[in-house]
């Protein structure tokens, strides 16, 4: 029977400790990522509901134009100012 190659346990013991030492930061590392997406994610649903909320009523208003105020009208001239021109067409000749 031949003789099978093993490794015995207090040498995978380091080996397993090494490794999660170099590469065990990734864990956290990428907690942080998913952690940054929830919040990002919780945020934009936040702002959606908020403009859906903002917008959801809009009020129109049909206005006839025999309800519209009337301009005001134009004051008249005073008879005693003389014309642009120059010209008295009252001036007796």
């Amino acid at each position: 029977m031949p003789r099978q190659s093993q490794v015995p346990f207090f040498l995978w013991l380091p080996a397993a400790v090494l490794a999660h030492v170099i590469g065990g930061g990734g864990a956290s590392q990428a907690a942080q990522v998913i952690t940054g997406r929830m919040d990002l994610l919780a945020f934009s649903r936040s702002v959606r509901s908020e403009v859906a909320r903002e917008f959801r009523t809009t009020d129109v208003e049909f206005v006839d134009d025999a309800a519209a105020p009337k301009p005001p009208e134009p004051d008249e001239p005073e008879p005693d100012a003389p014309d642009d021109d120059g010209d008295d067409h009252d001036a007796p000749e």
